[in-house]
Formats: structure tokens, sequence, C-alpha cells
């Protein structure tokens, strides 16, 4: 950006967001997401950001046709292919496989509940592929949930306080136990799932 455009746009207050115009090829049976506030050709229907639809066709004036009846104009913004997405996207799809991209560069931000989240978006087939095998190990069974005062002191310096329904005490301890389990799932997935460069080279020598 131009340094006087910059200098005016922080002149403004609020948040701002820019975009870049850009085109994209497509072509019917394939999967785009909604990226951002958008609506159809007629005005009528509301785009959900996150929101994936199949191309099925096109209409007049090169109008996209959605799988679900509605058309998009030509020049329809905030759409992209929806081959692939984030971890944090994915919640709440499922398809049949999935091949989860975890470099070494993408574990600054990666956790056991990031893993955990897709590692089960497939229903037959997930494939892990990173270059570091055993750090990918590591990373995936850190558990990113908060301390509270209570993690400072030993098991045997806390009073005990009796379980009832609605105790936070009770209620965290079962959280606790439950956030376990699932590290000790993922961490199986991790050992089943992840195949290192060097694992995949000899199997396609093979």
């Amino acid at each position: 950006m131009e340094p006087a455009n910059l200098h005016d746009l922080s002149r403004l207050g609020g948040k701002h967001r820019l975009y870049r115009e850009d085109a994209i090829c497509l072509g019917a049976g394939d999967s785009i997401r909604i990226t951002g506030s958008a609506k159809d050709a007629t005005g009528n229907h509301k785009l959900t950001n996150g929101a994936v639809y199949t191309v099925t066709g096109f209409g007049k004036e090169g109008r996209i046709k959605l799988s679900n009846g509605w058309e998009l104009s030509a020049d329809v913004g905030h759409i992209a292919y929806a081959y692939s997405s984030t971890s944090h996207s994915s919640q709440g799809r499922t398809v049949d496989r999935v091949l989860v991209d975890m470099p070494v560069s993408s574990f600054a931000a990666a956790s056991m509940e990031s893993f955990y989240v897709s590692a089960t978006r497939g229903r037959t087939d997930v494939f892990v592929y990173t270059d570091d095998a055993q750090a990918l190990r590591e990373v995936a069974a850190k558990e990113r949930v908060k301390a509270n005062a209570q993690d400072l002191f030993p098991p045997e310096s806390v009073a005990v306080t009796p379980a009832v329904p609605g105790n936070p005490v009770r209620i965290r301890s079962l959280f606790m136990t439950r956030v376990r389990q699932i590290a000790s799932k993922v961490r199986e997935q991790v050992r089943s799932l992840t195949h290192t460069r060097k694992e995949l080279d000899h199997a396609y020598e093979r």
C-alpha cells in the first residue's frame, strides 16, 4: 500500500479490512467456501461465513449455481476453494477422508485440542503428514488448559471438597479427567497416523 494511503487509513476510527480483487476459476463439481459476509444474486439470501457449497453449473450473466439451489453473481466476493481449511474452520464438518498437514513451522499454533479437531473430521480415513513425527507427538500431547491457583499446590495440601452437583471443584475435576482421556486417545492417533517424509518415500519406492 502507498504510504499516503496508509496514513489516511490510519486516521479513520474503528476496525478496517483490506481486500485484493482476484479471479477464481470454477467448474461444475467444485467445492467453494464462503469467507465473509455476502448474499446470493437475488439479495434475498444471506451466505454464512464458513458455509461450503458445491458448484452445479452456471446461469445467465455467468451466475454461479449452488447445490442448495441459490445462485451467486459472477462478481461475488468472499469465496474460495473449499478443498482445504484450517483446524479452527473445520469444526463441525465431517468428510470421508482427511489429510492433515502439520509441518514443524505450524507447531507454534498446534495443541492437543487443535489436533483432535483435525483428526476427528474423517469418517473412514485420516492421514497426518509432518516433517518431524516425534516432535508432533509431543506437541499433540500438550494440553492448553488455563491453570488456576489450585494447580500451584501439591494434591495432598488441597482440602478435598465433597462432590455435590454444581460444585466448581468437582466440575473441574471431571473436566480435567475428560481432557486427559482425550489426550490419551490423541497420542494413540498420532502414533498410528503420523507419517514422516522418510517413511512416505520408502512406501513409494516399494
